[in-house]
């Protein structure tokens, strides 16, 4: 058997050559470069001299490119949030596999896999605990098995924070002085249909 590194058997000397029972069983070790593209086609000659038609093509791509490090765009939803499952998003090579990482720097534990899409973009649901703050990293992984390196920054610019805990109950709301009319200012006894009601709770929360 004789192999061409050129479509349909095209003249020139074959780039290697072995016997049909190492063609059919083991397969014929080929050479190419580094980042290549080559259409391989075959032939047989028999003992007599006899040569065959021509193979059908088969185009070999060869990637030894390392992807680049995925970039974020942002956590749904933005913390604090009570959600278990936010999804990270972000930009990447097109069709290749993301990994991210929950607070691991170097990507190096068991990461929360997806798709990276014909556009480039991924948007992935991971796991973090009750009350937590997250910041993930990310590499890419290509078809050709080229690990990309980990992200130098946090795929979202600002760590994540998952908020299971109920606020404290707010302190009791006493009349502002403002609003309590009349003989005294702090009998809570007013004639103001809208009266204002200072008290306190927790920060960044709602009444």
């Amino acid at each position: 058997v004789r192999v061409f590194a050129v479509p349909l058997c095209d003249a020139g000397a074959a780039v290697a050559t072995g016997s049909a029972e190492t063609f059919a069983m083991l397969g014929i070790t080929l050479s190419v470069g580094n980042n290549t593209s080559t259409t391989f086609s075959a032939n047989a000659v028999d003992s007599a001299g006899n040569v065959s038609g021509c193979s059908g093509n088969a185009t070999y791509v060869e990637d030894s490119t390392t992807p680049a490090a995925p970039a974020g765009t942002g956590v749904t939803p933005q913390g604090p949030a009570n959600n278990n499952a936010p999804v990270v998003s972000g930009v990447a090579e097109a069709n290749t596999t993301i990994r991210i990482y929950a607070g691991d720097t170097t990507c190096t534990a068991t990461p929360t896999t997806g798709a990276v899409s014909d556009a480039g973009q991924f948007a992935v649901t991971v796991a973090v605990g009750d009350n937590t703050t997250t910041s993930f990293y990310g590499r890419v992984v290509d078809s050709a098995g080229n690990v990309g390196s980990c992200t130098a920054v946090p795929l979202n610019a600002v760590p994540y924070i998952e908020d299971s805990n109920a606020p404290a109950a707010p302190g009791a709301p006493d009349l502002d002085a403002g609003s309590d009319t009349g003989a005294s200012n702090s009998d809570n006894i007013t004639n103001n249909a809208t009266p204002t009601l200072p008290g306190t709770v927790e920060g960044f929360a709602m009444v």
